[in-house]
């Protein structure tokens, strides 16, 4: 249970996997659900740090115009936090490495640091759904920079889940919803389902 311990909960993965949606999920349960897992507890008030809602903030008729200072928008809140003492969530596509920095220093201050990564088996079903996402009047992101972030998501999994003090690994890549594949406590393995997706083999042997 998070407890009285400041927290910073990171729900990462690629454009498209599903992080604002599960998001919205956790915003709305009295548990952490749909995870079940204790070892976690109840992050469901915690305030919610978005980039893509601070792009359309700054930008709200082209806020794909206005993501790179969405996303230093939301660093920059997260920092806020962190100086505050006050447990937060934050979305990341996990591309970019500022937010080991980040990690880093909650660590060293003594919080607690989890991860929940939302992965798909291909960039072409981030690509379908930031598109069905524009079309339904969403954010849109360009094509290069789907692929490009979605390349380095990948490769920064690992790492990432070796500095948390616990990380849930989901696999979002059908209809049926949010699939756990793996839970990793302070860098061990400590359950893993039986067939792994091929996106998540592949991050996690480098």
């Amino acid at each position: 249970m998070t407890g009285s311990t400041p927290t910073i909960v990171i729900i990462a993965g690629p454009n498209g996997a599903g992080k604002s949606t599960l998001t919205r999920i956790i915003e709305q349960s009295n548990q952490i659900y749909p995870f079940g897992d204790d070892l976690i507890g109840d992050f469901t008030q915690f305030p919610a740090i978005d980039p893509d809602a601070e792009a359309r903030l700054i930008q709200p008729n082209r806020p794909e115009a206005a993501a790179l200072q969405g996303g230093k928008q939301a660093l920059k809140r997260a920092y806020n936090y962190l100086a505050n003492g006050q447990s937060f969530l934050v979305e990341t596509t996990l591309a970019g490495k500022t937010y080991f920095r980040l990690i880093q220093q909650a660590r060293q201050l003594g919080w607690r640091v989890y991860l929940i990564y939302i992965g798909v088996e291909r960039v072409e079903i981030s690509i379908d759904r930031v598109a069905q996402r524009a079309i339904a009047g969403g954010h849109n992101v360009a094509l290069a920079d789907i692929r490009r972030r979605y390349e380095r998501s990948l490769s920064h999994l690992k790492r990432a889940v070796e500095m948390v003090d616990l990380a849930l690994i989901f696999d979002n890549s059908a209809k049926q919803g949010y699939k756990k594949m793996m839970t990793v406590e302070r860098g061990q393995v400590r359950e893993q389902a039986e067939l792994l997706p091929q996106w998540l083999i592949a991050a996690w042997e480098g």
